[in-house]
């Protein structure tokens, strides 16, 4: 079955000649395929943008907008990738604009993938980041630690769901959560006749069932 697809998607496939998709039977031919210099150059270059301020932290890094502004709000973000693959420079732009835009001070994640770190060490990850911003900020007041957002999209759209209920559960509430098509349900707690998605989905962009199957089965392999 042919997904419906928005007309902008179906320019871009049109002017790249095909449809992307991931390719390779295995987490790491799949990293491989993903290997772009071009997308590490575009964030370098973004780094010596004059309107961001950059600070690397152990693990995390920390897009600053140079505008003044009191107490902007902190946005905590996870990148996408199946909790397989991504990395920093995945999300780079997004944590760009969300800083330059909507004048956030941006946490962006880079927490550990599966198969070498399964569930639940993601989570683990970006919950002890969330820790470290809330604290962090509220030590130099330059953040309202009060209205602390989290994002991502995809796997990272999960992981921002899923910080802001095990925060909760430690007395910590996020202001908001934009999690963007996140995986909100376990595929084996549905019956295969109401695999729908799966079904109506398979011939879309990026990911089939087969490559989401291959992520999942290496992140739940605690």
């Amino acid at each position: 079955m042919q997904p419906k697809l928005a007309p902008e998607w179906i320019r871009l496939e049109s002017a790249l000649g095909e449809r992307p998709k991931l390719s390779g039977i295995t987490v790491q031919q799949i990293r491989k395929s993903l290997a772009d210099p071009a997308l590490e150059a575009a964030a370098r270059n973004r780094r010596h943008d004059p309107a961001l301020h950059i600070v690397s932290v152990r693990e995390h890094r920390i897009p600053l907008e140079t505008k003044p502004r009191a107490e902007p709000d902190g946005c905590l973000t996870s990148d996408g990738g199946g909790f397989c693959v991504g990395d920093l420079n995945t999300e780079d732009v997004t944590a760009a604009f969300l800083c330059k835009n909507l004048s956030l001070t941006v946490v962006s994640v880079r927490y550990r993938l599966a198969p070498e770190a399964p569930w639940p060490a993601a989570l683990e990850d970006c919950c002890k980041a969330s820790h470290w911003a809330t604290q962090h900020f509220q030590n130099d007041s330059s953040v309202d630690t009060s209205k602390l957002i989290m994002c991502g999209s995809s796997a990272g759209g999960t992981l921002a769901l899923s910080t802001a209920i095990k925060l909760a559960q430690d007395g910590i509430h996020a202001h908001g959560v934009a999690a963007l098509a996140p995986l909100t349900i376990d595929t084996r707690a549905i019956k295969d006749d109401g695999h729908k998605s799966r079904v109506e989905n398979a011939e879309a962009p990026i990911l089939s069932p087969e490559t989401l199957d291959i992520f999942l089965g290496k992140y739940r392999a605690a």
